[in-house]
């Protein structure tokens, strides 16, 4: 599948923010409205990924869950659109300490896939992927409280400061569990002005390694916030940009109606 190899760079639409406003609530619903109000304490930041054969738009949307029903729960949105294969994946975290949803979905001129993957105390993790009229369903053995989905990963990362320890992460893309160590990391060669040598003093880089020695996902965090990351190494990097950058991509690349 196309969408796999460009997944494999990188994971993961189409409501575009309002003109001057970087933390802008979803309202267009083109594709769908993901949340219908944001509550207070919601932010949203966009990313753009330009890799020799990618180029992807991002929105990054985080906050409490409206919808929570037992508990206080967050819920993290990461909406993507690939331009080139007019595809566009939906990734939606609900996070509590007691349960916890993912959904992706893919979405493409008459194909897509979507899978749901579900956690509680009882059940432990599992998930369902559904191709067309055909669904397959897995459960997960050994996947604890402590483990994390992708989203809910780096919304940790952001506030930890444990830098050295071995984390449990159920992958989307590949329906399947992954084990990573996570390290501090020296800052490599980086693009642009965001991160020259004064504007490094303020970040903190973060490497995901695989048990096997491999590198894994890279992040870059200037505080709390995310500013540059890539998926594997050698990959193309996605860059923090504004709402109004964002919002010209489409309008100078695409229909967001389309």
């Amino acid at each position: 599948m196309i969408l796999a190899a460009v997944g494999a760079a990188l994971f993961w639409g189409t409501t575009l923010p309002s003109a001057g406003e970087e933390d802008s609530p979803l309202s267009d619903g083109s594709v769908r409205e993901l949340i219908l109000s944001s509550p207070p304490g919601t932010r949203t930041s966009y990313f753009a990924l330009e890799g020799e054969t990618s180029r992807a738009w991002m929105r990054w949307m985080r906050g409490p869950d409206p919808e929570a029903l037992r508990e206080a729960g967050w819920r993290v949105e990461l909406e993507t659109y690939f331009p080139a294969i007019e595809t566009r994946v939906l990734h939606t975290e609900r996070l509590g300490s007691s349960e916890r949803k993912l959904v992706w979905r893919e979405v493409r001129a008459q194909s897509g896939r979507t899978l749901l993957a579900e956690w509680d105390e009882r059940a432990g993790l599992r998930s369902s992927e559904t191709f067309g009229t055909e669904t397959i369903r897995r459960e997960f053995g050994g996947f604890e409280s402590s483990g994390f989905t992708p989203l809910h990963l780096v919304e940790w990362l952001r506030v930890s400061s444990d830098c050295k320890r071995a984390v449990q992460r159920y992958d989307p893309l590949a329906n399947a569990l992954e084990e990573f160590q996570i390290e501090g990391a020296s800052f490599p060669a980086l693009p642009g002005p965001l991160l020259s040598p004064s504007g490094q003093l303020a970040m903190r880089a973060v490497q995901l390694r695989r048990k096997d020695g491999s590198p894994g996902p890279f992040y870059v965090f200037r505080g709390e916030e995310l500013v540059l990351f890539r998926l594997q190494e050698g990959g193309p990097w996605a860059r923090r940009i504004s709402a109004r950058a964002y919002r010209d991509l489409f309008e100078t690349n695409t229909d967001p109606g389309h």
